[in-house]
């Protein structure tokens, strides 16, 4: 049996198919426990091929660690999307956007505070820190519809700074460690994988990407009370809102509309549009399934004259 367990798991690893699973003990919970951030001056893996280096504010680096003295601060917000999951740091749309704006001549130092497995409801708890912390002349909220899914509320971070499912028990020492432990043998990361994926299957009205219309009810109005959160927290700080996600669906398309309706005074970028008609394998990372460093440049173009006229407006 011992064996035999022995040659899965050397099979597994030279198969590569639990890599994206992988993840160094990277995290922290924030100051009041409402979400977590990457640690400071951190380098190592997360969800197996990410290469990630954060700078002292726990942002992930695209470029070196250092200031610009004068210069615009944009803080951008969002989940493993944003981060840029399976993608190169200087290939994340944060560092396109960045990039993009100072070849049009508009300067700014665009941080990237994306952090894997947050929900809307940590998205905004976030921003009201890092507006306090930081005094941004912008913030973006970059979201995707699966940020309104309550599973996500499912998780909090361990001593050892791994993101663990509440369903796995409470932390202690032992347990911890144990966990620690398993996360290193790529065929308990599968067994884990296919565990919460069941269980992500169980929940209803989540409003996923397969969500019918009826079911849009209950996370349409979690996005309304967490963007009138957003509002609150960014007070006078400008701020745009970008959705994010890769094919129309209800819950999206009952976003935009929300948006425009309840929110108009908030710039708000659909970048869905840019991929209409276009096959989702072209899109995205093989295996992986987050989206490409195709589609990321897709994002940062689709969000640059929104975010180019709020920073116009920030200089004047």
């Amino acid at each position: 049996m011992g064996f035999a367990v022995v040659v899965l798991e050397a099979a597994v690893r030279v198969s590569g198919y639990a890599d994206h699973l992988y993840t160094d003990p990277a995290y922290v919970m924030s100051a009041n426990g409402q979400y977590w951030r990457f640690r400071p001056d951190f380098e190592g893996w997360v969800l197996g091929p990410t290469r990630v280096r954060t700078g002292p504010l726990g942002e992930r680096l695209h470029g070196p660690a250092e200031s610009h003295a004068g210069e615009p601060r944009v803080v951008v917000l969002g989940d493993s999307v944003t981060f840029g999951q399976a993608v190169d740091a200087d290939a994340t749309f944060v560092a396109r956007l960045e990039a993009l704006l100072r070849e049009g001549g508009v300067l700014a130092q665009v941080l990237n505070f994306g952090v894997p497995g947050h929900s809307l409801r940590m998205e905004v708890a976030e921003a009201a820190d890092r507006v306090a912390e930081l005094h941004p002349d912008l913030v973006i909220l970059a979201l995707i519809a699966d940020d309104l899914n309550p599973a996500r509320e499912e998780n909090y971070v361990d001593r050892s700074g791994y993101v663990t499912k509440k369903a796995f028990g409470s932390s202690s020492a032992v347990g911890d460690w144990f966990r620690g432990l398993l996360r290193r043998v790529r065929v308990a990361l599968l067994a884990k994988d296919a565990f919460v994926r069941m269980s992500q299957r169980r929940q209803t009205g989540n409003g996923g990407p397969n969500a019918p219309e009826a079911s849009v009810a209950a996370p349409l109005g979690r996005f309304r009370d967490e963007m009138r959160r957003f509002v609150r927290a960014v007070g006078r700080t400008s701020a745009v809102a970008v959705c994010l996600d890769l094919e129309e669906t209800p819950l999206s398309r009952a976003i935009r509309e929300t948006m425009r309706a309840d929110f108009p005074e908030l710039p708000y970028v659909h970048a869905t549009d840019r991929f209409a008609g276009r096959a989702r394998k072209d899109v995205l990372v093989p295996r992986d399934f987050h989206p490409s460093a195709w589609a990321h440049e897709l994002f940062a173009q689709a969000m640059l004259p929104a975010v180019r006229d709020a920073l116009r407006e920030v200089r004047h």
